[in-house]
Order: C-alpha cells, then sequence, then structure tokens
C-alpha cells in the first residue's frame, strides 16, 4: 500500500514560528521556524495544499514505522544569492543517518529515496523560500 500526503485536507494557516502537525495520514510533522499551510494552483489548474517553509528552518517528519521508499515533491521559488543550495535533507534509519543537499536552482524537484527509513528532516537555509507539495511512501513490510 502507498500513502499520501498532499496536504489537501489541511486549512490554510498563519506563517508560525514553530509548528507541530498530526496530519491524517499519521505523519508527525515539527518546525523550529516558520512554515505554514497554503493553497496553491497546479499545472493542471487544480487547487492543492502545500507546505511552505521560510528562512532557516529544520521541519522532521516522522512516519512512526519504518518505511521502503519516499517520494518528495518540492518547489524551491526563493533561493538566496549567496547560498549554494535551498535545503538538505537528513534521512534516518535506526542504524544510519544519510545527508543529501537539494537542488540549487529553482523550480520543482522530485526526491525519489530508498529506505529503510523513518524519520526525514529537511533543512532550509536562510533567504530560501520551500514548498512541500507532496510526499508518498510505502511501508516496510516484515516478514
Amino acid at each position: 500500500m502507498i500513502y499520501t500526503e498532499d496536504f489537501a485536507r489541511w486549512q490554510p494557516s498563519a506563517p508560525m514560528p514553530e509548528i507541530s502537525w498530526r496530519t491524517p495520514t499519521g505523519l508527525s510533522i515539527v518546525s523550529n521556524g516558520i512554515a505554514y499551510s497554503s493553497r496553491y494552483q497546479t499545472d493542471e489548474g487544480r487547487i492543492g495544499t502545500e507546505l511552505i517553509i521560510q528562512g532557516q528552518c529544520d521541519v522532521e517528519i516522522t512516519f512512526g514505522q519504518t518505511i521502503d521508499c519516499l517520494l518528495l515533491e518540492v518547489d524551491i521559488n526563493t533561493l538566496g544569492t549567496a547560498v549554494s543550495t535551498a535545503y538538505w535533507l537528513t534521512l534516518r534509519d535506526q542504524d544510519y543517518t544519510e545527508f543529501m543537499p537539494g537542488p540549487d536552482t529553482l523550480g520543482t524537484f522530485w526526491h525519489d529515496v530508498p529506505g529503510p527509513l523513518d524519520r526525514l528532516t529537511l533543512s532550509t537555509l536562510p533567504l530560501c523560500t520551500v514548498h512541500i507539495r507532496q510526499l508518498e511512501w510505502r511501508p516496510a513490510w516484515r516478514h
């Protein structure tokens, strides 16, 4: 089974210096900087809801179980002139931690991350604005 969190059921919220959300799909999302949800229009003309992260911030997403793979859609629409990348991904499992830099240009990007992992932290740099538009993941099945 593949789970999707496209934030469509979220109500838009005002920017807050810290957030702690539990999503309908069971994710725990905690930030230590400015993050909020907002509506946007997709390329196909549909209305979606996204999580927006502004400036220097860490957003930790805990899945509540080990997942086998993750697909993450991220859009960068502000990139400070002095930074080489807008964000870093930190992937964690019980046995390891892996760091993955984000792209160094504006636009929409997809990360296809193999598991196992149980937590993801997206760390943004100052003067950057990053939009998380969609998460898809598949739980790891133990035999």
